[in-house]
C-alpha cells in the first residue's frame, strides 16, 4: 500500500474505531526494531492520518539461521 515515502507491506485498518488499527513491516535477517525504525523514517503512518482510534506499529522479523520469528509492537503517536 502506498504509504508516506514507499509502500508498507500491510494496513489493518478496522471499521470499528474503538479496535487498534496497525502497519505491519516484515523483514527476513534483520530485527524487529529495523522494521518499526522503517515505518517511522519513512512515515508510513501517513496512510492513517484519518483514522481516529489507537495506531499501533508492528515489527516482525524472521531469522533463516534460527528459523525464529521476532515481533515488536509501538503506539503510533
Amino acid at each position: 500500500m502506498p504509504a508516506g515515502i514507499g509502500f508498507t507491506d500491510f494496513i489493518f485498518y478496522p471499521n470499528d474505531k474503538s479496535k487498534p488499527a496497525f502497519i505491519l513491516e516484515l523483514k527476513k535477517n534483520s530485527t524487529p526494531d529495523e522494521a518499526i525504525k522503517q515505518i517511522k523514517e519513512k512515515r508510513y503512518a501517513t496512510a492513517l492520518k484519518d483514522y481516529t482510534g489507537q495506531k499501533l506499529a508492528v515489527g516482525i522479523s524472521y531469522d533463516e539461521k534460527l528459523k525464529k520469528h521476532s515481533v515488536k509492537i509501538e503506539e503510533i503517536k
